[in-house]
């Protein structure tokens, strides 16, 4: 899988019980920021080109660094969700987060 604005992320599925979406990928495949925007996307019901810039609630380059360690979590607030980036290669999306 690239980065290429072709492919989607991987499947993403809804835990009920933690009331939010999840993604499980290869960030080695696909970057964190872009497994991010998309995801938030798809829940969101927008293209991600639509999104606010990702730059504008967290450091892109910092985020696309950080690999490997489980860890390592980092949670930001972004177009009305909260999204958990797990550097071993999760995110999840609250669809109900902060503005």
């Amino acid at each position: 899988m690239s980065d290429s604005s072709d492919d989607g992320p991987p499947s993403v599925e809804y835990d009920p019980e933690a009331e939010c979406y999840r993604v499980e990928t290869d960030f080695d495949a696909l970057k964190p920021s872009v497994v991010v925007t998309r995801t938030v996307g798809i829940v969101r019901d927008r293209d991600p080109t639509d999104l606010p810039s990702l730059a504008t609630h967290v450091d892109v380059a910092a985020l696309n660094a950080l690999r490997g360690d489980d860890s390592v979590v980092v949670s930001f607030a972004y177009d009305g969700t909260l999204v958990r980036v797990g550097m071993a290669g999760w995110v999840e999306v609250e669809p109900d987060g902060p503005e």
